[in-house]
């Protein structure tokens, strides 16, 4: 006996676990698939020293930290009837986003040779990946900011 699935997610990497979870949360059952042995997406077969970490995790998956503060205060005042509640919650979670976002940057530009050591010890992957944190660190106000307000419009 076969079952028809409502919803089928092509992959397990972090947009299919992502795409998954926003679908349950909307009460609906999906069937994740996955070509690899485990969840995770590929990136554990191209690289050995790897670790799943990233600080999007904070507000760029579906249902996380500010960007779900920002949806829900601002549906809340729009609900009820308080344009200007709304508008007020808007601003001040991407106020708070940004500082987080900031101050998740700054650390990122101090700290990345430690954060980096932290996944590694070869010097060469040390290096790039310090001077990619700092890249990061530099945008990651705009990004926080971004999401924040992405999800202040849904």
């Amino acid at each position: 006996m076969t079952a028809a699935a409502e919803v089928v997610v092509i992959g397990a990497g972090q947009s299919g676990l992502a795409a998954a979870r926003a679908l349950r949360a909307r009460g609906m059952s999906p069937v994740v698939l996955e070509a690899g042995d485990r969840a995770a997406g590929s990136w554990p077969r191209y690289y050995d020293s790897l670790k799943a970490f990233s600080p999007a995790r904070f507000n760029f998956m579906p249902g996380m930290a500010f960007a779900l503060a920002a949806s829900t205060l601002v549906g809340q005042g729009l609900g009820a009837g308080k344009p200007d509640l709304a508008e007020k919650f808007g601003w001040e979670t991407q106020r708070f986003g940004r500082l987080f976002g900031g101050l998740t940057g700054v650390g990122f530009i101090v700290l990345a040779p430690y954060i980096m050591r932290l996944y590694t010890n070869d010097a060469a992957v040390i290096d790039a990946g310090s001077n990619a944190l700092r890249i990061i660190g530099l945008i990651q106000t705009f990004l926080d900011g971004n999401s924040v307000g992405g999800f202040m419009l849904n």
